[in-house]
């Protein structure tokens, strides 16, 4: 293979010799493949330019886990798709281990969650799924989109400057990516032509559930919706669009329908689906119509900085190619290194490792807080203290209930075997029906006394005849009887900010060491909240009549407030690289550059100052695209 002079000098700034092997030089050299890269790096080479996107993990895009939307728990937990973290909600292990889900590894191997472990039990901490496959996370969680609120959008702008970011300026980034399926076409706000698509559950599944509607109807009546209302107007009030372009949106205590990425068939919508499809075109003669090379079982090492003297300038990347080399990967086995290989960027590097692995990549590119840095023996590239800080989470608790009478349960003739023969699977494949469709039902808005504006500042989904308490090992195969009713709980505007992100080591298949610090900024006012959003859900239950009534309360397990202390979890890891000015502060400006390097940009859910919504894989989407028109206008700039 022919190299550039440029690729055999980025090879020795790699490593001592030329051992390691050198890809053809691309345009762009993009880090991850999940809701922030992924479509970026689709994006570009439909615009022309040649890309490379490294995935760590391997390709599941055609897997029933990871298109089927009941098997997303399954998927997030399978090894051959999904990295298992192990996370700290608190620094105190007293306090962290008061939480029933907190996991111990027993000397075999295997796992304990829970108090009193076995003796010689190893302290691991809070199971923290991620997707590990092309799409990433965006192939394993509840595909659940939704927009955060205007005044998220608008912090952002405020905080920057920028007033891009103004909620009235990115509502067209959404407009862009969304093919709706589920409204009329004249409908504003929507696009219907877009990558990914949106769709609602078929309510007609659950219409024969009595016991479903008088839960609803009875938390419509608590929100204020109607009295009692009769089916066909609960669907009707169910139907309202959560996506609506009211900036008042938020300012309604509301339930509605989850919007999810789904396409027309119901099956998910992803990053991974686009990035395949962006690959297969062809011109008529068979040969690739887009400049797009995906590199699958590729981990990122480190960026490359060029070996001038002048202001630093990333050139290219370090990985290593080779399956399950990351530790989280449940497969990683430390005799298997993987090959060394580089990478050249004729423009750029785009790191969307997420919020988890983007700090570590710097960090051990030797951008990140000095005496880190030095503790660990990277030379310092760029010092930016900000990397690997301000990590945030939405707090998340359940409540759950058992009523008098069973649900309907919509599984019955399903034999869960999810292949040829089981009724259910066979329904989804032919005609894309059915109970396998089903995603999160029910989204439920509510404004406690500690919101910050006129917002709702909790975010509720959830369901009859299901189960979520969060993730422990085995969580995926949590069931629970039929007359369960769970709600799961999502604080939005929260106000802790004490997250981090630090390196164990400089070696890059290890783990970072993941603290959410949970509570110790704005303790009282974010666990009110939280307080107050159980009582409501325990309202519900108490006001649902006969034969439903009355229900067995099953959680919260403890006092209230002790319960979201020590019960809540998350799964919305963003703001670990932060937008913003001041480069004391934050990792990034407002159009994604890296604070003091050239050549070297971040898109992903970790340059949020603060959690978007409660669902922020829709905003990462849109902040994709964002980047998209920002990079683009800044490569023409170079061409002039």
């Amino acid at each position: 293979m022919k190299v550039s002079n440029s690729s055999l000098a980025l090879c020795l700034l790699a490593t001592a010799s030329c051992s390691a092997s050198i890809n053809p030089e691309y345009d762009y050299v993009v880090i991850g493949s999940g809701a922030g890269g992924g479509p970026l790096a689709a994006n570009l080479a439909r615009h022309g330019y040649s890309v490379l996107l490294l995935e760590a993990g391997g390709d599941h895009v055609n897997s029933s886990l990871t298109t089927i939307p009941v098997m997303a728990n399954i998927a997030a937990e399978d090894p051959e798709i999904s990295w298992q973290f192990f996370v700290n909600h608190y620094s105190d292990p007293d306090e962290a281990q008061k939480d029933s889900k907190f996991t111990w590894q027993l000397t075999n191997g295997s796992y304990f969650a829970g108090s009193n472990p076995p003796p010689d039990a190893k302290a691991r901490g809070i199971l923290y799924p991620r997707g590990a496959t092309v799409g990433g996370s965006a192939m394993v969680n509840a595909a659940g989109l939704a927009l955060p609120p205007d005044n998220d959008w608008n912090h952002i702008a405020n905080l920057t400057g920028d007033n891009s970011w103004k909620s009235e300026n990115m509502r067209q980034y959404f407009e862009r990516l969304e093919s709706n399926h589920f409204l009329s076409k004249d409908t504003p706000g929507h696009g219907f032509s877009g990558w990914l698509g949106s769709n609602r559950n078929n309510l007609s599944i659950v219409r024969p559930d009595d016991g479903f509607f008088q839960v609803v109807s009875t938390a419509m009546t608590a929100l204020g919706d109607s009295y009692n209302p009769s089916k066909d107007e609960v669907l009707k009030l169910l139907h309202r669009d959560s996506n609506s372009p009211d900036g008042n949106r938020f300012e309604k205590n509301r339930i509605t329908e989850h919007t999810l990425h789904h396409d027309q068939k119901h099956r998910r919508s992803s990053p991974g689906a686009y990035l395949k499809s962006t690959i297969d075109e062809t011109y008529s003669n068979g040969t690739q119509k887009y400049p797009l090379t995906v590199s699958t079982n590729s981990l990122a090492t480190k960026v490359l900085f060029n070996n001038s003297t002048g202001p630093k300038s990333v050139v290219g990347v370090e990985y290593l190619k080779g399956a399950a080399l990351y530790k989280a990967d449940s497969r990683s086995n430390e005799a298997d290194s993987g090959s060394a290989m580089v990478a050249v960027a004729k423009r750029e590097v785009i790191v969307a490792g997420g919020a988890f692995n983007t700090p570590q990549i710097l960090k051990l590119s030797g951008i990140g807080p000095q005496a880190e840095l030095e503790e660990f023996g990277i030379p310092v590239q760029v010092p930016l203290p900000a990397v690997g800080t301000n990590l945030q989470d939405n707090y998340e608790i359940g409540v759950e209930g058992l009523a008098s009478k069973d649900f309907f349960n919509t599984f019955e003739n399903c034999t869960t075997a999810f292949a040829p023969g089981d009724p259910c699977f066979d329904e989804f494949m032919e005609t894309g029906t059915g109970p396998y469709t089903q995603g999160p039902m029910l989204s439920l808005l509510m404004r406690s006394s500690q919101s910050e504006n006129a917002d709702a500042d909790l975010w509720f989904f959830g369901g009859a005849n299901g189960v979520f308490r969060g993730f422990w090992p085995g969580w995926s195969n949590a069931t629970a009887p039929v007359s369960n009713f769970w709600w799961s709980i999502v604080k939005m505007q929260m106000q802790n900010q004490a997250g981090t992100v630090t390196l164990r080591s400089a070696d890059p298949r290890d783990v970072p060491e993941i603290n959410f610090n949970y509570f110790p900024e704005g303790r009282d006012s974010d666990l009110a909240a939280l307080v107050e959003g159980m009582e409501l859900a325990l309202d519900i239950f108490g006001k649902v009549e006969a034969p439903w009534a009355p229900f067995n309360v099953t959680r919260p397990i403890q006092s209230l407030e002790e319960e979201a202390k020590y019960e809540s979890w998350g799964h919305h890891a963003s703001c670990s690289c932060p937008m913003g000015v001041d480069q004391d502060t934050s990792c990034v400006d407002s159009h994604f550059r890296v604070h003091g390097v050239k050549n070297l940009r971040i898109v992903d859910g970790s340059v949020f100052p603060r959690v978007p919504g409660g669902f922020p894989v829709a905003a990462t989407f849109m902040i994709s695209e964002k980047a998209t028109d920002i990079i683009l206008e800044d490569a023409r700039k170079l061409v002039k």
